[in-house]
């Protein structure tokens, strides 16, 4: 664009913060019909699949278990995703409370889980969720460092 004298460059200004804030404001409509979106629309189905793998495998489970705990693992999934969701948008404060509920939902899920899970099975399960919690915990940590580093 050719600019002559502040008049213009006012104008170029004006144009430019205008259509910077018409993109922004279009970009999550966009976004929301991306493939990429839609990938990651699918994601909680595919976690949910995870978890049934590595449950079916790692517990060895029946195919009668798996038929009878695949619904109880489904209603606890849903219930905590819709929690994270909740607590996501109250910010770091509810934290206490996030985990609270965590734990009284995981005891509710153990409950409707040991009618179907022998005891072996349910051991390993406990084992198999202190594993991924050490996981989550380093990496955790491993963030904060490397936050700690950049600054």
């Amino acid at each position: 664009m050719l600019q002559t004298g502040k008049k213009c460059s006012i104008y170029t200004l004006v144009l430019t913060t205008t259509l910077v804030i018409a993109v922004a404001a279009l970009a999550p409509p966009v976004l929301a019909g991306s493939p990429q979106h839609a990938k990651s629309a699918k994601a909680p189905a595919r976690a949910f699949e995870h978890l049934m793998t590595t449950m079916r495998e790692q517990l060895t489970l029946t195919p009668k278990q798996e038929q009878d705990v695949r619904p109880i693992l489904q209603k606890y999934f849903n219930k905590r995703a819709a929690l994270r969701v909740q607590f996501q948008a109250q910010g770091p404060e509810a934290r206490h409370q996030f985990r609270k509920q965590m734990r009284n939902l995981r005891t509710e899920e153990d409950r409707e889980l040991q009618r179907f899970l022998t005891p072996k099975q349910m051991e390993k399960l406990t084992a198999l969720r202190a594993e991924r919690i050490k996981k989550m915990r380093q990496q955790r940590q491993q963030r904060g460092a490397a936050t700690t580093q950049q600054q």
